[in-house]
């Protein structure tokens, strides 16, 4: 539910700030006379969010729609930012006038700027039915909302009593980092609604900083403190110049003479042998390091660091996680593991592309390849090693490689692990619902995750658009539908838990962690509050771990289930984490 609250105040403050800012710069460069105009365009920014609510609400293309937005904000800032760099002060145009255009201009970026923002909280508002009572929803996301206008107000009524000269400072540091913080959230959106070139990959790269991100909702606050300091610096700077002066000559001095003794010591200390630096700790290892990092429990995952061995087979210790690693031979998409087995899904991309499902033992050594009929998505070996289970993404016109996409087909195989045979295709399944059989020509099936009793296994079944949860039967060749909205199902180790994804936002990148009940299929939010596309990994029966890409390569988080704490940083470069107990 904080997840709410913290969205609506930064969607706000992306709103309330700036026009806040705005009216700071009329008051500062003499045109005082806009003000009103300003005021007129926050009055029609109530019935625009309504109104721009309802539509958005109801479009098709929603990404298309902020990417226009942020567009037309992107030409508003730099625009804005021009002027308040070109600028001068000068006292004699305090009472500068402007004609009614430029009023109009003023009033109609002014609700522009904030109906941008307060249109998506009042979707959040009108999807919860404006429950608006103590807790709920509504109220958080209200709250929210109340909490950046109170911000804002305060920022303006601050600014008003502070020196020219320091608001200034201000509004051209927030001028160049709102520019900046629309211009990405423009490339961002303009990607997500797939009308740049290489947008899959653009999307991917940015969405991990984008504006639903918790980077994305602490840079909002970045933005203030950044301006709040560089006023402080320009009230400060008269009063700290002649100290400043009278102490440069002498800390240059010292400075240059200690850098200068510490050069002669070193020269004098180090061996000549030990002229070349050692490697970094976290870069990979080869050859026996990669035996001396797999006694268990260690982690398994790819590796991701932008250098030589991008995409292969990395191995970490679990308690140094983030410290020195090793990689394997193998180059892996996805990975899993468990027992004496495990599973790697390679991809061979070139004029064709091929992939493959390559079995290996302990000491990664292949002992079984089974071809794959598209690109590798997940994978999974159950506890005692004995099965696994690979899902692929489908080639054909119209397919796309994504689960957020509307139209996909996957594959998902059953694998003896002991000799590399595919003992069954999901598809091949009969599927039961309320007791009746249930069956259509669109389904798809992925996740799995298997239960420890060597015969169960959950899955998700997708099928007219839904996600339902299934229990699958080894032995009977069937799966019980047991509920909906469960993607990416993942099986705590005491068999209790699954934690799934689910989409809590119209946003296509509006999907976050819950954990279930199996006794009870309740549900309940989990720490990870940032948008999530994973399979999770249980790296005990309170946390989970989960990759978040950047930038061409992703990271490892960890949440507690029980939302209690929020997610952290748990390994740098790496993806498809598995714990080998």
């Amino acid at each position: 539910m904080t997840y709410l609250f913290t969205r609506a105040a930064a969607q706000g403050l992306q709103a309330f700030v700036p026009v806040a800012v705005l009216i700071l710069w009329l008051r500062t460069s003499g045109r005082v006379s806009l003000v009103k105009a300003v005021t007129y365009g926050i009055a029609a920014a109530v019935p625009a969010t309504i109104v721009a609510g309802l539509l958005f609400a109801r479009a098709q293309q929603q990404a298309q729609w902020e990417a226009a937005l942020a567009t037309m904000s992107l030409a508003l800032a730099v625009w804005f930012a021009t002027l308040v760099f070109t600028d001068r002060p000068d006292a004699a145009r305090a009472s500068v006038t402007s004609g009614p255009l430029v009023g109009l201009t003023v009033a109609a970026t002014t609700t522009m700027i904030i109906t941008r923002q307060t249109m998506e909280i009042f979707t959040v508002l009108s999807a919860t039915g404006f429950d608006v009572r103590p807790g709920g929803p509504g109220m958080l996301t209200i709250a929210g909302a109340l909490a950046a206008l109170a911000t804002s107000v305060a920022c303006a009524a601050i600014g008003s009593r502070v020196d020219a000269a320091s608001v200034r400072a201000a509004i051209r540091t927030f001028a160049i980092g709102f520019a900046a913080q629309v211009g990405f959230y423009g490339l961002h959106e303009a990607a997500e609604a797939r009308i740049l070139p290489w947008s899959a990959a653009l999307h991917a790269a940015t969405e991990p900083y984008g504006p639903d991100s918790e980077f994305g909702q602490r840079l909002n606050l970045a933005l203030l403190v950044l301006a709040s300091a560089a006023a402080g610096v320009r009230w400060l700077q008269p009063r700290l110049r002649r100290v400043l002066v009278y102490a440069t000559v002498p800390a240059a001095i010292a400075i240059a003479g200690g850098v200068f003794v510490v050069y002669r010591a070193s020269l004098a200390s180090t061996p000549a042998a030990a002229a070349t630096p050692a490697p970094a700790a976290n870069l990979p290892a080869h050859g026996s390091a990669v035996l001396a990092f797999s006694t268990p429990p260690h982690l398994l995952f790819r590796h991701t660091h932008i250098d030589d061995d991008y995409g292969k087979l990395g191995i970490a210790l679990l308690d140094a996680a983030d410290g020195p690693r090793a990689t394997a031979a193998l180059s892996c998409e996805r990975v899993s593991f468990a027992a004496d087995r495990g599973i790697c899904l390679s991809a061979d991309r070139g004029v064709t592309n091929t992939y493959r499902a390559i079995l290996f033992d302990r000491q990664f050594k292949p002992l079984a390849t089974i071809p794959l009929d598209g690109s590798p998505s997940r994978t999974r070996v159950s506890a005692d090693g004995r099965l696994g289970a690979a899902t692929v993404f489908l080639s054909g016109p119209g397919q796309q490689h994504s689960y957020a996409a509307t139209t996909f087909s996957t594959k998902t195989i059953l694998i003896d692990m002991s000799d590399g045979q595919v003992i069954a295709d999901l598809e091949r399944f009969t599927a039961f619902r309320d007791g009746k059989r249930f069956h259509a020509a669109d389904f798809n099936y992925w996740g799995v995750t298997f239960a420890p009793d060597h015969n169960t296994f959950y899955a998700t079944l997708r099928t007219g658009g839904v996600a339902h949860l299934v229990r699958g039967d080894i032995a009977k060749r069937q799966f019980t539908v047991l509920r909906d909205g469960v993607e990416c199902p993942s099986l705590s180790p005491d068999g209790r838990t699954i934690v799934f994804k689910k989409k809590v936002d119209p946003r296509p990148d509006g999907w976050r962690y819950y954990a279930l009940d199996v006794a009870t299929l309740q549900e309940r939010p989990t720490a990870a509050t940032t948008f999530v596309d994973d399979q999770a990994e249980w790296l005990d029966n309170e946390h989970v771990l989960y990759a978040m890409p950047h930038l061409g390569s992703a990271d490892v988080y960890v949440a507690r289930t029980d939302g209690s704490e929020r997610s952290r940083l748990f390994m740098h470069d790496a993806q498809s984490p598995i714990i080998v107990r």
